[in-house]
């Protein structure tokens, strides 16, 4: 009886760890898939955009203020991110050069690229005609 129930918690164990595991992954290859095409920086409608990114297991959510084809301020929103907290060091760098084309954080890749490509979608609505 004891052996049983040791068998079973140890399939359930391993069950757990191969979902984590695919999770993870899973996560990696969506972010590898993201494809920032930046917005031309001219003629972008003064305003506030909200932009989203989901990658797997990372969300991102945040406010980009534009004022006169700049990037005045980002306010995140919320970052649902598993390890990847550092990578909200990215967003002072996507505003100081006014553009989501920056290095990724290296620690916190998969957030970072969440992050620059909701600020792309952020700047994909403003530059709409």
């Amino acid at each position: 009886m004891h052996k049983k129930i040791i068998g079973v918690i140890s399939l359930i164990l391993i069950i757990a760890v191969c979902l984590v595991g695919y999770a993870f992954y899973d996560t990696k290859k969506q972010s590898d898939e993201l494809e920032l095409i930046i917005p031309q920086m001219e003629n972008l409608k003064d305003g506030s955009y909200l932009g989203e990114c989901k990658t797997g297991l990372v969300y991102v959510q945040l406010q980009v203020e534009v004022k006169q084809d700049t990037i005045k301020r980002i306010r995140l929103l919320q970052h649902n991110n598993g390890m990847g907290k550092a990578a909200e060091r990215i967003l002072p760098d996507i505003q100081s050069n006014n553009t989501p084309a920056v290095d990724d954080i290296s620690s916190a890749t998969i957030s970072s690229r969440a992050m620059k490509m909701a600020v792309q979608k952020a700047l994909e609505k403003a530059a709409q005609p």
